[in-house]
């Protein structure tokens, strides 16, 4: 059996969420990009090519919906993570202020 104790340090928590925050602000470059580079009008290509479009239009449109999924959960990862930091402060906080009381009780005794 262990008996490490878990530690938790809130700045550590408040970094990752700060790294996930950067990678959903680069998902919206990465839907800019998908969209120069995917988007193309049926009209082009003739019926040649018309094939080829549409499995190119439909990939677009996956990615367009898996990047936004990732940029949504990304996102709330990373609201979590800065609220779970705060949580651990504000309870380490709480903790330490009533180990105070009860120590300044003994201590008038």
């Amino acid at each position: 059996m262990v008996n490490d104790k878990l530690e938790v340090e809130p700045d550590h928590l408040d970094g990752a969420s700060a790294k996930l925050v950067e990678l959903a602000d680069g998902n919206t470059q990465t839907e800019t990009y998908l969209k120069e580079w995917l988007d193309l009008p049926s009209s082009e290509g003739g019926l040649v090519l018309r094939g080829v479009i549409d499995v190119i239009r439909d990939a677009l449109t996956s990615l367009q919906s898996n990047y936004a999924r990732l940029g949504r959960v990304t996102s709330e990862s990373a609201a979590e993570l800065s609220s779970a930091a705060q949580m651990y402060r504000t309870t380490d906080r709480g903790i330490a202020e009533a180990l105070d009381r009860t120590y300044a009780k003994d201590g008038e005794k």
